[in-house]
């Protein structure tokens, strides 16, 4: 009987202590972007051919023509000046090349949120046994009033 009333004490004391609760939250978040753009523009090929029959006259000399050839980079004029042939070019960069590099880094570190819930849980048998001796101290009291 000692023993199985030790062992109930041991319980009852054991079972009082408080649960505690504690929650830890890690995040760690790290975006990069690169982004590279690449825009190339090439100018079409453009073939034309100036056929000037009999360019000398009779003398030996160098007849006057004048060839025009127009694209949207370039100019090209062939003529003749003083008895040579002349070649005048006008020539734009044939091939446009545009490199646009958009880097965005975002960095965003949390390293550690500790979140401490503490939560009392009061047992079951420890609510039903305050109720029980409350009840029973108002009606001992009520019983020794009424003498």
């Amino acid at each position: 009987m000692k023993k199985i009333l030790l062992l109930i004490i041991l319980l009852i004391l054991n079972s009082c202590t408080a649960k505690k609760t504690v929650t830890e939250y890690k995040e760690r978040i790290v975006k990069d972007t690169v982004n590279v753009f690449k825009e190339r523009l090439v100018t079409k090929q453009v073939i034309d051919t100036l056929l000037i029959e009999k360019p000398c006259d009779s003398l030996g000399n160098l007849k006057d023509f004048e060839k025009e050839i127009r694209t949207e980079k370039a100019k090209v004029t062939l003529k003749s000046v003083n008895g040579n042939i002349q070649v005048d070019v006008n020539l734009d960069s044939i091939v446009n090349q545009r490199i646009a590099e958009y880097k965005s880094t975002y960095k965003s570190k949390v390293d550690t949120k500790e979140v401490e819930i503490i939560k009392f849980r009061y047992p079951l048998w420890l609510i039903i046994t305050a109720i029980v001796s409350i009840l029973l101290n108002l009606v001992l009291l009520r019983i020794r009033l009424t003498f």
